[in-house]
């Protein structure tokens, strides 16, 4: 009895096996199948978009930009500097610093007075391409005169420095002063040697030079009566000129002087006068042009030396000179 029954209950469960298959198949069927999600390294991974280093350039590379640094003030010589400047007195041979164009002193000998008067002159006197200034100085020591004196100034290293001095004249009356081709230029009227000193007489223009031993006078030329002028022309020796035992000086004038005669001298640095003579032009008649060429011995010189040749045209009057032309020499 055991046996049918296990029969039965082995066909049971084969019977209910089946339905199950059956039914799991029916609902696997009616399922909408699932997309399958790819695996997540089969998208390819777009890189992200870096944007570029800008390229650093190198210290050498870097253009430098320049510094600008303001132009210097150039140093410059002006009214106001030179009338409150420190001069040496060239009359009184003192120093004397000047307050608005003037100095006192007063002591037991009475009172010195230094004044500088208007007309000042700028221009280039050395060659260095800087104005310079030419002024005038009137001195008095207590007496009667007052001797007028011209004072060269130079623009060097930024300072104002006195290079050069000469006398004028006492008391003359001054109408313009000038530089140009680095010489000066004074117009004015100085005193003949016969004119009362309140009253100078000759109208005269007179040029200076500044060189290594200070301000010289070149030139001074004069009026005629007849609109004419009394000059002296050198050409030759050269301005500088190297010379020994003698020269010969070659020249002319425009209006020959009296009886065709100059006076020549020879004069050193300090003034002092180391030769002098007569010396004679070749005119066509009196009132004509002149013309010289004369060898002149020279004293005995000191090799090195600097001297001033000067030729000096005198009046028939007094003597006093009315044209006269220098250049300087210098001793082999």
């Amino acid at each position: 009895m055991n046996k049918p029954r296990l029969i039965l209950i082995a066909l049971l469960l084969l019977v209910l096996n089946a339905c199950v298959t059956l039914r799991g198949s029916q609902i696997l069927a009616t399922q909408t199948p699932t997309a399958l999600i790819p695996p997540m390294f089969e998208t390819p991974v777009q890189p992200s978009a870096i944007p570029p280093t800008p390229a650093v350039q190198s210290a050498s590379e870097t253009p430098v930009q320049p510094t600008l640094i303001p132009p210097t003030t150039q140093f410059e010589l002006n009214e106001a500097l030179l009338r409150n400047m420190t001069y040496h007195s060239p009359y009184l041979n003192i120093l004397v610093t000047l307050q608005e164009g003037q100095y006192r002193l007063s002591n037991d000998a009475g009172t010195q007075t230094v004044d500088m008067l208007s007309r000042i002159a700028f221009g280039d006197l050395n060659g260095d391409g800087l104005n310079d200034a030419a002024v005038l100085l009137a001195e008095n020591g207590g007496g009667s005169g007052t001797f007028v004196s011209l004072v060269a100034i130079l623009n060097q290293n930024g300072q104002a420095v006195q290079a050069g001095s000469i006398l004028v004249d006492d008391r003359p009356r001054i109408n313009s002063l000038s530089i140009s081709n680095r010489q000066i230029v004074l117009d004015g009227v100085i005193h003949s040697l016969s004119d009362t000193l309140s009253n100078p007489t000759i109208p005269a223009l007179q040029t200076y030079l500044l060189d290594e031993t200070g301000l010289q006078r070149v030139s001074l030329t004069s009026p005629t009566p007849s609109g004419g002028v009394h000059a002296i022309a050198i050409t030759s020796p050269g301005w500088g000129e190297r010379v020994t035992g003698s020269v010969r000086v070659i020249g002319e004038m425009p209006i020959g002087p009296f009886e065709n005669n100059l006076l020549y001298q020879l004069v050193d640095a300090a003034g002092n006068v180391l030769d002098a003579r007569g010396f004679m032009v070749q005119s066509d008649g009196a009132g004509g042009p002149a013309s010289f060429n004369n060898t002149i011995n020279l004293p005995a010189l000191t090799s090195g030396q600097i001297v001033w040749l000067e030729l000096k045209e005198l009046s028939m009057a007094d003597g006093s000179p009315i044209a006269v032309a220098s250049v300087k020499l210098i001793v082999e």
